[in-house]
């Protein structure tokens, strides 16, 4: 099982896949009760969770705000079960998923995202952050073995 999440100041967007195949996707707001009772209804064990590290040019107050979000996430992960915690920065699942750079304008990364994403889930996805989620659960699903990516033991 593999949980991927796409972290946001207002909502966090989550996917997840079982056996490499897209199986759920899911919108929580970024409160720690929400996020709490999701990963404790969601009720999963022995799975690998990935997150996406923060773009670092952004302003302060939405940098610092995403970094307590991806804190509490990963916290929460950790608790109800995760057995690792893999932090994937924009630009790597970007660059393989999307075939885009991190200097590409942001709508265009969020269109194309929309369109990979949809042909992954074999549906049309028009969410910019559940697209994401899911562009990065396959990311890691594309790794013939997680132990190819960084690692947190420690989240």
């Amino acid at each position: 099982m593999l949980l991927s999440c796409d972290p946001g100041t207002k909502m966090c967007a989550f996917t997840l896949y079982e056996n490499g195949k897209l199986v759920a996707t899911y919108k929580v707001k970024s409160t720690f009760d929400k996020l709490r009772e999701f990963f404790f209804k969601l009720n999963l064990s022995e799975y690998v969770f990935v997150i996406e590290d923060q773009y670092l040019n952004l302003n302060v107050r939405t940098l610092k705000t995403l970094v307590e979000i991806r804190a509490t996430v990963l916290t929460l992960a950790r608790i109800y079960k995760a057995t690792k915690c893999i932090v994937i920065p924009p630009q790597k699942w970007q660059r393989v998923i999307l075939g885009v750079s991190i200097k590409s304008k942001r709508e265009q990364r969020k269109a194309v995202s929309c369109m990979v994403a949809s042909h992954i889930a074999r549906q049309r996805i028009k969410d910019n952050d559940i697209a994401d989620a899911i562009c990065i659960g396959d990311y890691v699903n594309r790794r013939k073995t997680v132990t190819q990516l960084p690692i947190y033991e420690g989240c």
